[in-house]
């Protein structure tokens, strides 16, 4: 995975604002979803949410968080827990980039 210049700018505010680190983030038309470290999600959403609120103001995007999981199954859950998972299947890809 490759992180651009305009990524890097994403971060840099997320990390200024949250004072917290993003693992990646995901850049839509407006939307940007930040991958926040394992149990931070409290302190990047910031009392009242409103370290989501000068993001959204800053960045002039909705923005969505994730929290990083351990594994694949773990995330889905987390992210999607109003759906019931029922198999779960990965493919690793071993193309190099």
């Amino acid at each position: 995975m490759r992180i651009g210049s305009q990524e890097i700018q994403y971060l840099n505010v997320f990390q200024s604002v949250s004072r917290t680190h993003a693992k990646d983030c995901l850049i839509g038309n407006n939307m940007i979803s930040f991958l926040v470290k394992e149990g931070q999600m409290g302190l990047t959403i910031g009392k009242n949410g409103e370290n989501v609120k000068k993001l959204r103001k800053l960045l002039k995007k909705n923005v969505e968080l994730f929290e990083h999981k351990q594994t694949p199954q773990a995330f889905l859950d987390s992210a999607f827990p109003q759906i019931s998972f029922i198999g779960f299947e990965t493919e690793k890809n071993e193309e190099k980039t």
